[in-house]
């Protein structure tokens, strides 16, 4: 994947592995980055849903806690758990 869209507008997504970030519009037509490792994990799954988060321009209040560090709360292990349960084979299905 090279670009999504979020609420605040088109981001070129860069896959790194030190470090996560998320510009915030400044000028319109300015390109906007988000930086995040690959998804190998639940780990790295729960950086890049909270840089996702930051695009669509939710509240640090929210997505926070006081000190300043990630809050996932219980919505990044919900949408992992979804996508382990979509990634597991149907019960009596074959594969050829």
């Amino acid at each position: 994947m090279k670009t999504a869209t979020f609420t605040l507008g088109k981001y070129k997504i860069v896959w790194c592995e030190i470090e996560a970030c998320c510009d915030v519009p400044s000028k319109k037509g300015d390109p906007l980055y988000l930086m995040t490792p690959a998804v190998k994990d639940y780990h790295t799954f729960a950086i890049a849903a909270h840089e996702a988060e930051h695009a669509d321009g939710l509240p640090d209040s929210l997505i926070h806690d006081a000190g300043g560090y990630p809050n996932h709360g219980g919505r990044h292990r919900f949408m992992w758990r979804i996508v382990q349960s979509l990634l597991k084979p149907v019960k009596g299905s074959t594969s050829d």
